[in-house]
């Protein structure tokens, strides 16, 4: 589907997520984890950019916009604790379904 990147190439990554099934105060605790780990994301040595934006219309989705160094910058993002506890462990357990999707730049 994707072409295999080289690994120096810079990394754009686009996710959306998506609680739409679950109740408000459960949307609220995706968001609550999502924002906890923003700033320390954003502060990764290979994060070029890390944007979040919940939808206008259906505040339930949230569209992740991530820029990484390269390869080796996004699999330390997901090694990296924040992500591992705030995401992995905790909000992506709460959601209806993720798409993400990686372009090379």
């Amino acid at each position: 589907m994707f072409e295999t990147l080289r690994s120096t190439v810079p990394l754009v990554l686009s996710v959306l997520a998506d609680g739409e099934s679950y109740g408000y105060a459960l949307i609220q605790r995706v968001r609550e984890l999502v924002f906890k780990g923003t700033p320390e994301a954003q502060q990764e040595a290979g994060v070029k950019l890390f944007l979040i934006a919940r939808g206008k219309d259906n505040p339930a989705q949230f569209l992740f916009y991530e820029l990484f160094r390269d390869e080796g910058a996004f699999k330390a993002h997901q090694e990296s604790p924040h992500f591992k506890t705030y995401i992995a462990e905790q909000a992506l357990p709460l959601l209806a379904k993720r798409e993400r999707a990686a372009f090379p730049v």
